[in-house]
């Protein structure tokens, strides 16, 4: 089973908390295919495995000199 399978999953609200966005932003980069996200029903059903917000913020990072 893939690792990203056995994630705890959180809410899109709970993601732009993390990120410091807005729940807007985070739709966006799921649509941009930056974040990961997985469908759960039809209603308000979007969830990011707990990883992406990290494994995001990663790819991001800088190092300023």
């Amino acid at each position: 089973m893939n690792d990203k399978r056995k994630e705890t999953r959180i809410t899109v609200a709970e993601a732009a908390r993390r990120l410091g966005c807005t729940r807007q932003h985070v739709y966006n980069l799921i649509s941009a295919g930056e974040i990961a996200a997985v469908r759960l029903g039809t209603r308000n059903g979007l969830r990011v495995p707990e990883g992406e917000v990290d494994r995001f913020v990663d790819r991001r990072w800088v190092e300023m000199e």
